[in-house]
């Protein structure tokens, strides 16, 4: 399995741009000898490298090539990201007896931070497209979610 990225920063910093490819396929490097494979599961664990059904390695899970773009301006602490891919077998959670959303996906999301009294409020917008999906909630193959992450020191 791989992990690539290539990073840039300008304005003395301010600004961030990166780049990045992941392949959670066993024996995916361009130079490797053996066929490659899903990484992540195995005939010895059926349930796959996970912990309550959520994937313990890459978030995109078994047998997925993903890229992500993105860009950061930390004065103002604001993100905005573009993933695309293909998800081998699941997004996020993994059940071997349940066909979740995969294929070929993009999607994007954005994020804003304040700080008010010690504490940081991010409120993050993101949007996913699956070229697959199984019967499972209606045969979803679009995501929209919204959520706030509060952080409090101690």
């Amino acid at each position: 399995m791989n992990l690539w990225g290539v990073e840039n920063t300008y304005a003395d910093g301010r600004y961030r741009v990166f780049a990045e490819y992941a392949n959670t396929n066993a024996n995916s490097l361009p130079w490797e000898p053996k066929p490659m494979f899903p990484g992540y599961v195995n005939g010895v664990y059926a349930q796959g490298y996970t912990n309550g059904g959520r994937w313990l390695g890459a978030s995109q899970g078994s047998g997925s090539q993903m890229s992500s773009l993105g860009w950061m301006d930390a004065a103002n602490m604001q993100m905005a990201k573009l993933h695309f891919g293909r998800i081998g077998s699941s997004l996020g959670v993994y059940a071997p007896a349940i066909e979740l959303p995969h294929g070929r996906m993009w999607g994007v999301s954005a994020q804003q931070t304040w700080l008010w009294k010690g504490m940081s409020f991010t409120p993050e917008l993101a949007y996913i497209r699956f070229s697959q999906s199984a019967a499972l909630a209606g045969n979803q193959r679009h995501s929209l979610r919204a959520g706030m992450a509060v952080a409090v020191g101690l």
